[in-house]
């Protein structure tokens, strides 16, 4: 084929990716987590690391131990706290939640607490743009 031809794809170049379907007497709301949790590893648009936590997680976030709903927010954790360690054994998924939970009660491990100076206790005095 020179640069100058068209090709027009056949709809036989395409290739089929079928879905699958729910089952005709489930709902999000009927409580079964584990067939929900399940399906979410074949979401389109979720990123294949997510899809791969999902699976070795089994559905449920690795701190709450919960199961993941369709509309959660997900949070990939490094575990050891390097950012680029992306290696599939450091890597956990969590809620957004629990993320941010983790992370404040780390944080708070190494906060510095003690009773306030016994300095000057009254507040300054602020005086109006008139006084001056």
């Amino acid at each position: 084929m020179t640069s100058n031809e068209i090709h027009i794809r056949k709809h036989g170049d395409h290739v089929i990716r079928r879905h699958i379907k729910v089952k005709g007497t489930r709902s999000p709301y009927d409580g079964d987590w584990p067939y929900w949790g399940s399906r979410l590893s074949t979401i389109p648009g979720k990123s294949p690391q997510v899809i791969r936590l999902l699976k070795i997680q089994q559905g449920k976030c690795n701190y709450c131990h919960l199961w993941f709903k369709f509309d959660d927010l997900a949070h990939v954790h490094h575990q050891d706290h390097n950012r680029f360690n992306n290696n599939i054994k450091n890597l956990s998924l969590l809620h957004k939640h629990c993320h941010d939970q983790l992370h404040r009660s780390l944080s708070d491990k190494h906060r510095i607490t003690g009773k306030p100076d016994d300095g000057k206790l009254s507040s300054p005095v602020l005086k109006s743009s008139g006084e001056r």
